[in-house]
């Protein structure tokens, strides 16, 4: 038995950093603060909203920080709105379901974030895992740990678009696809030492479809 467990931003939708970033220069703006461009995005944890303003925002004040942290909440949540999955992401996710494949989203979104898009996007998947407060992000095995628990007698493989992905497979000692239509291009891919990542939504259905 075989479970799939997806990334969500840039391996079933087309997130990557654009809807950070959008929001963040929002809240950035409100707040008379200066703006941030995606190539920064790239250089900071930029999926944990508190650690993100953390590394921007400068301050000892509590009730500052705590009010552009919960402006920033609210402009995730509205940004949410434009982002929809790949091409083809939906019928592969159906297959597989027909195949008796379980399916996960892992996601070093906020748990809640990440529910309220696979509502409106009407992802049907087995179960989704997000950053909490008992739930530690990505490369930690923390997600893979859960979904092990739940499905003690499924081979788990992990479907990702970072190294953030890759390293988490590998410190769970688990299989793992890298896809490159996603946040990484293939050099930045195999600079970390990943090779031969899959190109397309519809070569990941061919791979997939053959567990």
């Amino acid at each position: 038995m075989t479970l799939i467990a997806f990334d969500l931003g840039g391996t079933l939708t087309n997130t990557r950093l654009m809807y950070i970033e959008c929001a963040l220069n929002k809240t950035l703006t409100y707040f008379n603060l200066p703006q941030q461009s995606l190539k920064q995005l790239k250089t900071m944890n930029a999926y944990d909203p508190e650690i993100l303003l953390q590394q921007i925002v400068q301050t000892n004040q509590k009730d500052y920080f705590q009010s552009i942290l919960q402006y920033y909440q609210q402009a995730l949540l509205s940004e949410l709105q434009n982002v929809s999955v790949f091409e083809g992401i939906p019928e592969l996710l159906k297959l597989l379901k027909m195949k008796g494949i379980k399916i996960a989203i892992t996601s070093n979104r906020l748990k809640d974030q990440v529910l309220q898009f696979v509502v409106n996007q009407n992802i049907q998947v087995d179960t989704i895992i997000g950053v909490c407060e008992d739930t530690k992000p990505k490369p930690d095995t923390c997600m893979i740990d859960q979904l092990r628990e739940l499905y003690p007698q499924h081979k788990i493989i992990i479907v990702g678009d970072t190294d953030i992905d890759y390293q988490t497979a590998i410190n769970a000692k688990i299989e793992y696809i890298i896809v490159s239509y996603g946040y990484c291009t293939v050099e930045e891919l195999n600079s970390y030492g990943i090779t031969n990542p899959v190109g397309s939504v519809e070569e990941l259905t061919k791979i997939l479809l053959n567990q």
